[in-house]
């Protein structure tokens, strides 16, 4: 528990006399305080702050009131930001003036770089800038660096938008709508994956690819209640190949998004089938054995790894 310190009878005297006329960060640093604990002591010693506005405070506030930020007026004029904008208001004064300089900047690089990046130059926020450049009817392209769309064509299949959004620090329609562009899909059909379907069509087995399922997609849905799954190896780690586990954070994302989809699939009924990469490629004839297998209820969960025994094997 946090203990404060009490008052002297010294220390409230000065803040009685002090508090309604001096800056409370003068009274703070001679009493070794911080800001919000003068303010709180004043408070329940009925202090108020005389509401007066000087003329200098006035004048600071006329060359000052456009340009500065909530934070720097209420910070050097000591009242609240509703006080010094009825202060304001009666003196006429506007907020987010804009110079004819700040306006050709917004020209030149607002449809390139972005009202972010605008921000950094002009003390506005992206928000005020977007408005402007509306009101200036500057069409804007989606302002994504050759790094951000680099990271979102390894990861989009691989993460949720939200977990993109909140690495690049945009939104996830902002991410999904650059995807679209790039013409990037969630889902990347594998090699692997195109060889199973024609070794499935091959062997005269119907099947739905790409099935979804609440929020998951599955690589192959044999049967009503039948998912076959085709696991690669880097993607997916194959523990008999990672054995000390996976290397990378896409590896260890995909392994985590895996068990999540399997116990919520197999919780629900569902019978799951889960073959590797090098054992479908060593013998394709697997995929036909685990499918009878499953089909004649000799097992309910067939994993080639063979980790565990079939019915309880999750991967890596």
């Amino acid at each position: 528990m946090i203990k404060y310190t009490k008052y002297t009878e010294k220390e409230n005297k000065i803040i009685i006399k002090k508090y309604p006329t001096v800056k409370t960060s003068e009274i703070a640093k001679e009493l070794n305080r911080g800001v919000k604990a003068i303010n709180r002591q004043a408070s329940l010693l009925g202090i108020k702050k005389a509401n007066t506005w000087t003329k200098s405070k006035k004048e600071w506030l006329k060359e000052n009131y456009a340009t500065s930020s909530k934070e720097e007026l209420v910070a050097h004029l000591e009242f609240t930001y509703t006080q010094i904008v009825n202060i304001a208001n009666k003196m006429k004064l506007t907020r987010n003036r804009w110079t004819s300089k700040e306006e050709d900047l917004v020209r030149e690089l607002y449809s390139e770089k972005g009202p972010r990046h605008l921000s950094n130059l002009i003390n506005k926020s992206p928000e005020t800038i977007k408005a402007k450049a509306n009101s200036l009817g500057i069409k804007s392209d989606v302002w994504w660096t050759d790094g951000e769309i680099s990271f979102l064509k390894d990861n989009y299949s691989l993460e949720m938008n939200r977990d993109i959004a909140k690495k690049l620090n945009r939104t996830k329609s902002s991410v999904a709508h650059m995807a679209r562009k790039l013409g990037i899909t969630s889902i990347k059909e594998s090699q692997l994956e195109k060889d199973a379907e024609i070794f499935l069509k091959e062997n005269k087995i119907n099947f739905v690819s790409q099935e979804k399922i609440w929020r998951y997609r599955i690589d192959f849905k044999i049967d009503e209640k039948i998912l076959l799954e085709m696991n690669g190896t880097f993607w997916h780690c194959d523990p008999r190949v990672y054995k000390d586990g996976p290397l990378y954070d896409r590896q260890k994302k995909r392994i985590i998004s895996d068990e999540k989809k399997y116990k919520a699939l197999t919780k629900a009924g569902y019978k799951l089938i889960i073959i590797w990469e090098q054992d479908f490629y060593e013998n394709p004839e697997i995929v036909i054995e685990a499918i009878t297998a499953v089909r004649n209820g000799d097992v309910t969960y067939y994993d080639s790894a063979k980790t565990v025994k079939p019915e309880t094997a999750i991967p890596c």
